[in-house]
């Protein structure tokens, strides 16, 4: 595991107090509020992602994929890992959060899937060169700083097996105003700021903060052309405001 940041320390304060809120950041899935139903539904959510991926997979190929390894980078609580799992022979998560493969150790064991292994870590260097069918990461690159983030994407290109895939997500532009965007980045570099900000929401001064940073596109493009990538297919995505792209890459 690389040198723990500031980043990975907020992500174990969401892995202990608010997990499913800290993977898909709805009301219903805050821990204070948390119920069977939004369980169901985060789950459902996961599901559906993953079938989404396959279907474009499938198309990209002509073909419908088989996958012995799939990598699923930032896995978190297992929303993913778990529909992973019934797809591919062998599934790695990776995440910087104890505490949240804590909770992903329990919904695998709830489900007795035996074929999911995790890895606590912030980069891929735990892998040691291993390779993989698929390498995933889906809103998990736009919490991370984006000079660590463009090292990650290098190497989870590296992490793709001859005629495998990927699956890579990031933020590249958002709607705050000027303002929010300064008042934003102060409170990461200023402490005492972000706790006043707290405090004044109602929260508790320590609470953590969930990072949102944009990519620029044409550094990842070119990351993603110097990785021997002829072509690849994409998707945008817009969650409250932030917008992103999904690249869908066939590695031959």
């Amino acid at each position: 595991m690389g040198k723990e940041t500031p980043t990975d320390l907020a992500w174990e304060k969401f892995g202990q107090t608010d997990p499913y809120f800290g993977v898909c950041s709805g009301e219903i899935f805050k821990s204070t509020t948390l119920t069977d139903d939004a369980l169901k539904t985060f789950f459902e959510s996961g599901e559906e992602h993953v079938n989404h991926v396959l279907d474009v997979l499938n198309w990209m190929s002509a073909q419908k994929v088989k996958l012995k390894s799939v990598l699923d980078f930032g896995c978190g609580t297992g929303r993913l890992i778990l529909p992973f799992s019934s797809k591919a022979e062998r599934v790695t998560g990776i995440d910087v959060s104890r505490s949240m493969l804590n909770e992903a150790e329990k919904n695998l064991k709830r489900r007795g899937i035996n074929n999911v292994e995790l890895i606590q870590s912030n980069s891929l260097d735990v892998l040691q060169d291993r390779k993989f069918d698929l390498v995933h990461t889906y809103i998990v690159l736009q919490h991370v700083p984006v000079s660590s983030g463009y090292e990650l994407i290098q190497s989870l290109l590296n992490a793709i097996a001859p005629g495998g895939y990927a699956m890579i997500h990031f933020t590249y532009r958002d709607e705050r105003s000027v303002f929010k965007d300064v008042t934003y980045h102060l409170r990461f570099k200023y402490k005492l700021l972000a706790q006043l900000s707290n405090i004044i929401k109602g929260k508790s001064p320590g609470a953590p903060d969930m990072q949102m940073n944009n990519y620029d596109l044409n550094q990842v493009f070119r990351i993603v052309e110097e990785a021997g990538v002829k072509n690849f297919y994409s998707e945008f995505t817009n969650h409250s405001g932030f917008h992103g792209v999904g690249l869908y890459i066939l590695k031959v």
